[in-house]
């Protein structure tokens, strides 16, 4: 994985936390998590911002993307749009 791009994780609850440390202990910072919970939206979860969705197309199309909850398909349909 190319560390000069960006590492988002969709979904801010349990399953990005593991993501999250699992991808720290090898040395991958996450940029931002992604969720679709206004009430998780532009705080911190991590220590690391939260933002929704819509805001996702406009920090880099060429981001890492990991789906990190239990809705893969509805989160890969988004993605592709």
């Amino acid at each position: 994985m190319r560390k000069d791009k960006l590492v988002v994780l969709f979904g801010a609850g349990s399953l990005g936390k593991l993501a999250f440390f699992a991808l720290k202990e090898r040395g991958i910072n996450a940029n931002y998590f992604c969720d679709n919970d206004s009430k998780k939206q532009h705080k911190l979860y991590c220590r690391v911002p939260v933002i929704p969705p819509n805001e996702l197309a406009k920090i880099s199309r060429d981001a890492h993307v990991f789906i990190c909850n239990n809705y893969m398909d509805a989160v890969s349909d988004f993605l592709e749009q």
